[in-house]
């Protein structure tokens, strides 16, 4: 330990005798570290911390699959769901839950609550207790005994004041009155952003129909049995209840999924990318700092020489020597802790809190913790002794006499140092071009995207969406439950509507079930008169949306043939449907579909069981990108809201050129018919569309700032050595220049071997980014991940920043005056 403080203070003392060195090492070290930093605190966080739930990798969802589907997964009906958990013999328990969207009332604002409904064992299979109160049993999900809830931390902070005494309180929820039996710890939300439950009684029609898939299934399995096992356990399951019922189940298969795997949604492949990038970042700092400390160490020889002839042993000379490089590092990790907790704010700043429409966990969990500060400690020692261990050792194994005889005269660096320099510059232009490659491929990606074409217009469009009150939701389809009769539905909607056309600068308003871009889909199947029945499993699907009359033309969504759906389109007008594109042409091909009728029974239950609901085609629309500009459009039924009226409403409000639709009024619009109805997602179109790709700009803006540092970092680690080289040449450049040489030669001599460095470590960057940026697959669109394009415009830039790079201390040396160069050593 005496040791090492004397070590200690003697590195402090030699990083002082040279503050601008050092302060270049550390400033670099930090900005590498705080990137790692930041990015680690984002994958521990969403990707590494363990879920807030007993053993979290014995749990599985379970999904019904079906490659002919438009919704590959897709929940279970009650009937499979008691199939796959008594015959599957893979899981102690397997727990049923259904998603519900609560409205919240009684007390101030109406609210909008994420909730979900438990069978009683749900949270016995997640292994989690609540805070206060209790959690849900098997007893609360008996007919009569459901009306209690359990609530998260979150609402119970937000709409109840953190209150102790919530316990027993009465609540109204879509109209009815539920008892909290219970609040859960903070940090437990299961799915992601649910904040309330609700026990899932299973009873009735659905319970038994199998066609009603509802159920979403979580399974803890049994000691010893893996994820590959219970995926198969269940396939074997589901292929026995086709063989059993191939009229239902025909087509269906099943499927097992880590927990784990569900709640990183689309941000893993982003955020691995990312942490691969800032590794990158990291290895050219820790090179740069290795090449600077390679030149120091030459520098020093003639030190290092006096104490190994005073009896310093080479461990002992290596021991200080690296004291020196792990003080540099500890320092760049201070300062790049600094940084992180800064680029932490930046990171979760680039996605929104109102953001629903992309598969993202919660970000609020993203914060540097004690986890963090371990791996920002253990990355700062390990980047030190890496860096510094090649300059240490290579300075402590010097010869003496060599070094003792060149007295003060400069440096001592040999051929095999000159060597590994060059080499480090090569691998940190190579690193460089491999980042700079995917940046640009992203770019490329992006701007593909952003012209992308949507098929609709957003601009000065206002949206809203309403889920109206449904206490007795009926997963099978009726349109008599919830909100009331029909007839309420279409009061409130014709009310709405009618309130929305009379504001001033108002040009067209109209509304749909699924907005475009909101993440909120649904799937209807349907078949086409005059041609021969296929099987339940071979039905045509496409995504359906029920419209109002002055949809398409608030969304400027082009009539390609026929019309849209119009005033005359009521519940006693025989029933209508538009087509888009993409459906015209997967299903009728050259035929014109005007006037064909289709099918749109909700369910089949047996030959003649339910009456076919046959609807004719009057319209063909343009395609709409509904899923995402990613998205390729996909087939698409328009039906008239007035003659299918859901609870589930999406208002869009289209402002006149220069003119704005204000959130309140549109509030108002709704709350004038029902003060107790919630008003969900009230924003501008064009925000709800940057949203949809928010992901990818976020990767986008990351990827192509840890480049532009990537490529900085590079030029600096080859300006060093090229200028180190300059310096250490001083005494031959003074002699060409004495017995001729011009300044352009010497400056084209110090250029061109700077651009030889550089175009080895370019062409060693295109060969390892042609392996290397295939990763990158799943993030770009409309760009292959070996575009040429992409790959020159990197390689020249790089070449021409090296160039630079090379000709600022080429230009010195072309300036060296021969008699004071003679006189140099």
């Amino acid at each position: 330990m005496e040791g090492l403080i004397q070590d200690l203070r003697h590195a402090a003392r030699a990083l002082a005798r040279r503050p601008g060195l050092s302060s270049v090492a550390v400033a670099t070290l930090a900005l590498a570290i705080g990137a790692n930093a930041a990015i680690f605190t984002a994958v521990h966080a969403v990707l590494l911390r363990p879920l807030p739930v007993a053993d979290p990798d014995r749990l599985v969802w379970v999904w019904e699959t079906s490659a002919q589907r438009a919704v590959p997964r897709i929940s279970a009906s009650a009937a499979a769901y008691a199939a796959y958990r008594d015959r599957s013999g893979c899981f102690t328990d397997l727990g049923a839950s259904t998603d519900w969207l609560a409205n919240l009332t009684g007390a101030g604002r109406p609210e909008s609550v994420i909730a979900y409904r438990f069978s009683g064992n749900f949270f016995t299979i997640l292994g989690v207790r609540a805070r206060l109160g209790r959690t849900l049993g098997p007893e609360d999900s008996r007919p009569g005994h459901d009306r209690v809830v359990v609530l998260a931390d979150s609402l119970w902070r937000r709409h109840f004041g953190a209150d102790p005494g919530v316990i027993g309180r009465a609540v109204t929820l879509d109209g009815e009155s539920y008892t909290v039996v219970g609040v859960m710890p903070p940090g437990f939300g299961h799915p992601p952003r649910v904040e309330l439950w609700a026990p899932l009684v299973l009873e009735g029609a659905d319970a038994t129909d199998a066609r009603v898939r509802f159920i979403r299934m979580i399974g803890r399995l049994r000691p010893g049995v893996s994820v590959s096992r219970a995926r198969e356990a269940v396939k074997g399951v589901a292929a026995g209840l086709a063989r059993e019922d191939p009229e239902t189940h025909g087509g269906w298969s099943a499927t097992a999924d880590p927990l784990a795997s569900r709640y990183t949604g689309d941000v893993r492949p982003a955020l691995l990318v990312l942490w691969g990038a800032v590794g990158f970042v990291l290895l050219i700092a820790a090179a740069n700092v290795g090449s600077l400390l390679l030149a120091r160490a030459a520098d020093r020889a003639r030190e290092v020489a006096i104490r190994a002839s005073l009896g310093a042993g080479r461990g002992r000379l290596v021991r200080q020597l690296l004291v020196e490089s792990v003080v540099l590092s500890t320092l760049g990790g201070g300062g790049g802790l600094v940084l992180a907790f800064w680029g932490v704010d930046l990171l979760t700043g680039l996605f929104p809190t109102t953001i629903a429409n992309v598969a993202i966990p919660p970000l609020d969990a993203v914060h540097v913790d004690t986890p963090v500060l371990a791996f920002t400690l253990g990355l700062s020692l390990a980047t030190g002794i890496a860096f510094g261990l090649a300059p240490a050792w290579q300075a402590a194994r010097a010869a003496l006499g060599p070094s003792l005889r060149e007295g003060g005269r400069g440096s001592t660096e040999g051929r095999r140092q000159r060597r590994f320099r060059a080499g480090l510059v090569v691998g940190e232009v190579a690193l460089a071009l491999v980042l700079t490659t995917g940046a640009a491929l992203m770019v490329r990606s992006f701007a593909h995207l952003r012209a992308g074409d949507l098929g609709f217009d957003p601009s000065d469009v206002m949206t809203a969406r309403l889920i109206l009150p449904d206490p007795s939701a009926d997963a099978s389809g009726r349109t008599d439950y919830g909100y009331g009769p029909p007839e309420k539905k279409r009061a409130l909607y014709d009310h709405v509507l009618a309130r929305l056309r009379e504001l001033p600068g108002v040009e067209a308003a109209g509304a749909t079930t699924f907005l475009p871009l909101s993440g909120w889909s649904g799937v209807r199947a349907f078949e086409v008169e005059g041609r021969p029945a296929p099987s339940p499993a071979d039905r045509p699907q496409a995504q359906i949306e029920m419209v109002d009359e002055g949809y398409f033309r608030a969304m400027r969504m082009p009539i390609a043939r026929g019309r849209g759906i119009d005033a005359r389109d009521v519940a006693s007008s025989p029933r209508v449907v538009v087509v888009n594109q993409a459906l015209a042409r997967r299903i009728f091909g050259d035929e014109d579909p005007i006037g064909h009728r289709i099918d749109m029974r909700l369910r089949q239950q047996g030959p003649g069981a339910v009456a076919p609901d046959w609807r004719e085609v009057v319209g063909v629309v343009g395609d709409v990108r509904q899923q995402g500009l990613a998205v390729a459009p996909e087939p698409e039924l328009y039906a008239a809201y007035r003659q299918e009226p859901l609870p589930v409403i999406g208002l869009v409000v289209r402002a006149r050129a220069g003119q704005t639709v204000r959130a309140e009024a549109i509030e108002q619009a709704v709350w004038s018919f029902d003060k107790d109805q919630p008003v969900l997602a009230v924003m501008p179109f064009s925000r709800l569309a940057a949203d949809s790709i928010t992901l990818r700009r976020a990767s986008t803006l990351l990827l192509g700032a840890f480049a532009v540092v990537a490529v900085f970092l590079a030029a600096l680690g080859l300006y060093g050595v090229m200028a180190h080289a300059v310096a250490r040449r001083t005494h031959e450049i003074g002699i060409r220049m004495a017995v001729g040489a011009r300044a352009a030669d010497v400056l084209s001599m110090v250029v061109r071997d700077g651009l030889g460095l550089a175009a080895a470590g370019a062409g060693l960057g295109l060969v390892a980014s042609l392996a290397l940026t295939r990763v990158l697959g799943s993030l770009l669109y409309g760009v292959s991940a070996t575009d040429p394009v992409s790959f020159g415009a990197v390689a020249a830039i790089l070449l021409v920043v090296a160039a630079v790079a090379s000709y600022i201390p080429g230009r010195r040396a072309a300036r060296v005056d021969p008699v004071i160069a003679l006189r140099y050593e």
